[in-house]
């Protein structure tokens, strides 16, 4: 499989608040990511750039595929990909802003059931 090919990843970050620090925190446990901000929306964001970021790493170091079966979360190469349910394009050259996508645009895949990103 082309190492470029994009992969779609069944994702679910856990937003929580810490009351003490005032602040939210995003994670993605499978993979190791945890992002902070101001907001929950704002962690959520980072938390997204952050795994773009893991993706594109693991696909120049060609250990991409080998991440993603270690990390237990479902996921298949974009070309493999034949469900309805919305995915969010994500990027690490964005600031975690950017969602686009060729098979559906839905801001809130995120938090919906059956969540899903492209990277």
């Amino acid at each position: 499989m082309a190492t470029e090919e994009a992969v779609v990843v069944v994702v679910r970050p856990k937003t929580l608040y810490h009351q003490g620090k005032n602040m939210y925190a995003a994670r993605i446990r499978q993979l190791g990511l945890t992002a902070y901000g101001d907001t929950s929306e704002e962690s959520l964001q980072k938390v997204k750039q952050m795994f773009a970021a893991l993706v594109k790493a693991h696909r120049k170091r060609g250990t991409l595929e080998e991440r993603l079966e270690r990390s237990g979360l479902d996921w298949c190469w974009a070309s493999e990909y034949d469900e309805e349910l919305p995915v969010e394009w994500v990027s690490s050259k964005d600031n975690g802003k950017q969602i686009l996508s060729s098979v559906k645009i839905e801001s809130q895949s995120w938090k919906a059931m059956g969540e899903l990103a492209v990277a």
